[in-house]
């Protein structure tokens, strides 16, 4: 009687044993799901991060270029603005080009960096939202309009969101505030340019400067021509 009884209670220890080593460690299968499902999230997260990275930076740099519509013209031989005075450290205009979408493609790179973390809608974000405003509407102003004083007001409103931009990103992400350093020093530099040619072409009360005189005077002379050869 004492035999199958033994017998009966090995039976069921090994029985229990397996069972319990079926609950407790994974299976191949699960381990694979689980594997899979985590490299899943991951190849995701990368996948995410990097068209945020490609938008941010080309919507920087095709937004910065848009300006060259308003630049070019004034900048060209016999635009008004090869006919004020400027300083003698003015840039040659081959450099802009280059400058400027290297730039803007770094500042692009740097907001994607703290989008990604904390979001469009978080403080950093909007604040440079709000500084690329600023830096785009000032060609338009500055060689559209040659409204020189209201350039500099940009200007000096760029350099000063700027000081409030890059240690909210260096709080956030090291990277990304360095990759704003470049544009500090040319915003800088930009900032003391549109000085000197505002100090050097001084406009009056009424809003009326050497560089609209010299755009209006351009524009008649285009007029004056197509008239003579209509």
């Amino acid at each position: 009687m004492m035999k199958p009884l033994v017998y009966f209670c090995l039976i069921l220890v090994h029985v229990l044993n397996v069972h319990t080593l079926a609950l407790t460690v994974p299976s191949r299968t699960s381990i694979r799901i689980k594997n899979t499902v985590t490299t899943s999230v991951a190849s995701n997260t990368h996948l995410e991060a990097v068209p945020s990275t490609l938008i941010w930076t080309a919507s920087h740099v095709v937004a910065g270029s848009a300006g060259a519509v308003f630049v070019i013209p004034a900048t060209k031989p016999g635009g008004w603005y090869r006919n004020i005075s400027l300083p003698t450290w003015t840039p040659p205009d081959r450099i802009f080009a280059p400058v400027w979408t290297t730039l803007y493609s770094m500042m692009g790179i740097s907001v994607a960096r703290i989008h990604n973390l904390v979001g469009i809608k978080s403080i950093p974000v909007l604040l440079w939202l709000f500084h690329l405003s600023m830096n785009l509407l000032w060609a338009p102003v500055f060689f559209k309009k040659q409204m020189l004083r209201t350039g500099q007001a940009i200007n000096i409103t760029l350099l000063t969101t700027l000081a409030m931009i890059i240690p909210q990103f260096y709080a956030l992400d090291k990277a990304s505030a360095i990759l704003l350093l470049p544009y500090m020093c040319w915003a800088t530099f930009a900032t003391f340019l549109n000085g000197n040619i505002c100090k050097r072409n001084p406009t009056d009360k009424y809003g009326y400067n050497n560089a609209k005189f010299q755009a209006g005077l351009i524009q008649l002379q285009q007029k004056a021509s197509e008239y003579a050869f209509s």
